[in-house]
């Protein structure tokens, strides 16, 4: 797989199949009044009250999406699909999330 910008993207779209389209991800909130308050609330969330049984469950259901991740830590993978399946991290005060969502639409996504 070859991963391209979302303006490149875009452009592709338009150039080669006369389409408009967006481009989007999925992100995940984590906000507290400081950037350790919002650590410690994310690490509370998925990694002190995280699901495991339910995360092996999804893993085993979406065997195809497990075996392209192989080579990841598998762990990694869990905190991450605990984290919010997966997406765009957003942790911290108002201001810093603000600032990363504002970063992500600079670059053309939608969150």
């Amino acid at each position: 797989m070859r991963w391209i910008s979302s303006t490149a993207a875009r452009r592709l779209a338009r150039e080669e199949y006369g389409r408009e389209i967006q481009v989007w991800t999925a992100a995940s909130i984590t906000q507290g009044d400081t950037q350790k308050d919002a650590d410690d609330l994310w690490n509370y969330y998925t990694v002190e009250k995280g699901d495991d049984a339910a995360i092996d469950n999804l893993l085993r259901i979406q065997m195809v999406q497990a075996q392209r991740l192989l080579n990841e830590d598998l762990e990694t993978r869990r905190k991450q699909m605990r984290g919010g399946w997966g997406g765009y991290r957003l942790i911290g005060t108002a201001e810093v999330v603000v600032d990363r969502l504002h970063g992500l639409t600079g670059i053309g996504l939608y969150a």
